[in-house]
């Protein structure tokens, strides 16, 4: 594996964009915000590797025993273990994260014995989809006419990824 210094020096050299997430359903916000992100990144110059909704509700229920017999978590795991980056997307069920993306992160045990494990000396980003957000802020808040309003929100300059670059002013 190169160092980040002979990354540097290397122009021909693209990072890594492994973009995990989504739901079962093909329109789901949560993997449409994934390939918006996907697609900057592109842009940006680097490579790009989605494992959506569809993907990742092939993975068998995480079972260390039996982790390596699953073609699909091999190469979601060569896949992460080469990124640079690793941007996550989950719609918010029940208050949580779906079971889909869960069980992706079970599956990154494969990592542990790795020289970066899990997901260590990578950028990481997390979305989760507003509604969420929306349906927390109604339970802890009251009606919408008691609630206060959101923080607005700017981009930090030089953010490509507008969507996954947003703080509060």
């Amino acid at each position: 594996m190169r160092t980040k210094r002979e990354q540097s020096h290397d122009k021909s050299y693209s990072p890594l964009v492994v973009d995990l997430g989504g739901t079962t359903r093909v329109t789901s916000t949560s993997e449409r915000t994934l390939i918006k992100a996907l697609e900057a990144a592109e842009r940006a110059g680097a490579r790009t590797r989605l494992f959506g909704g569809a993907f990742l509700a092939k993975l068998s229920i995480y079972d260390p025993a039996t982790a390596n017999d699953s073609p699909e978590l091999v190469e979601m795991l060569d896949a992460v273990r080469g990124a640079d980056g690793v941007l996550i997307s989950t719609p918010g069920y029940h208050g949580s994260v779906s079971s889909l993306v869960k069980n992706a992160f079970a599956g990154l045990e494969g990592l542990r014995t790795d020289q970066r494990p899990y997901l260590e000396h990578r950028a990481v980003a997390l979305h989760r989809h507003r509604r969420w957000l929306a349906s927390l802020r109604h339970r802890a808040f009251g009606p919408a006419h008691h609630r206060p309003r959101p923080a607005r929100l700017a981009d930090p300059p030089g953010c490509h990824l507008q969507p996954l670059c947003r703080r509060p002013l």
